[in-house]
């Protein structure tokens, strides 16, 4: 069926309407389509910008618990995957816990260690580098190779900035993940936790493992959700225009 619609109007002196071009009902809802299918591509666009902008920045959480000492670590990486150097860490914050003492630590109140070859590095240039090859991420997760860094005395470590006169390094916090050598000579791989001077507690792992999943605050959709969420908004409404455009043209 075929029907006559206005495709374009204008008025003339005397304020009536003037058609000047006709089409079939079939073209005007063609059109309106085309129409649809563009504000379907725009809301595909949007949602992926969206999903773009918060993979910028990826946090991931880890947690452990030894012999009376645990730890709970957020680690924000700029979206970085694959091997890790420094830079890559973007913002941190921990809660250590052992015998003694319960401290945190984020990027302001402390600082973010890379080191190798612990036993033979000759100067601080040598032992402290950008990365050292064993921190990895993927989306998903973080993984720290403990037998790779043993060979080499490796690992990262995260520091209180503040030091009490008097006091040690170690009393304003640390969390150490290595190979060996974060402590001392005789430790093995794993992370070392010390809430309180030296008084850190070894809990030894081993292998190439996941040290941190990635973390959704909860109630918060994933990128792709608000894309699915958009584009099924705008589809509804697609369909409920094409409704009403056939219904008027009836």
């Amino acid at each position: 069926m075929n029907f006559l619609c206005f495709s374009q109007q204008q008025f003339d002196q005397t304020g009536h309407t003037a058609i000047l071009g006709l089409n079939s009902g079939q073209g005007v809802v063609s059109k309106f389509a085309t129409q649809m299918k563009l504000k379907l591509l725009g809301a595909a666009v949007a949602a992926a910008t969206l999903a773009a902008s918060t993979a910028h920045a990826t946090e991931y959480l880890g947690q452990g618990s030894y012999n009376g000492a645990s730890y709970t670590m957020y680690i924000t990486t700029n979206g970085a995957t694959g091997v890790l150097v420094r830079s890559d860490i973007t913002a941190w914050d921990l809660t250590l816990s052992d015998s003694n003492n319960t401290v945190e630590l984020n990027q302001s109140s402390s600082s973010l260690y890379f080191y190798h070859n612990y036993f033979t590095a000759v100067d601080d240039a040598d032992l402290f580098s950008s990365d050292n090859g064993y921190l990895t991420a993927t989306p998903d997760a973080l993984s720290f190779n403990f037998d790779g860094a043993f060979s080499d005395a490796s690992g990262i470590f995260f520091q209180g900035n503040s030091f009490p006169p008097g006091s040690d390094l170690l009393d304003t916090g640390t969390l150490c993940i290595q190979g060996r050598g974060c402590f001392d000579e005789t430790s093995g791989s794993g992370f070392g936790v010390a809430g309180d001077g030296y008084d850190y507690t070894y809990i030894p792992v081993t292998g190439n493992i996941v040290i941190a999943e990635k973390y959704v605050p909860p109630g918060t959709p994933e990128p792709a959700t608000w894309a699915m969420m958009m584009l099924g908004v705008f589809g509804m409404g697609a369909m409920l225009r094409r409704r009403r455009a056939l219904a008027g043209l009836a």
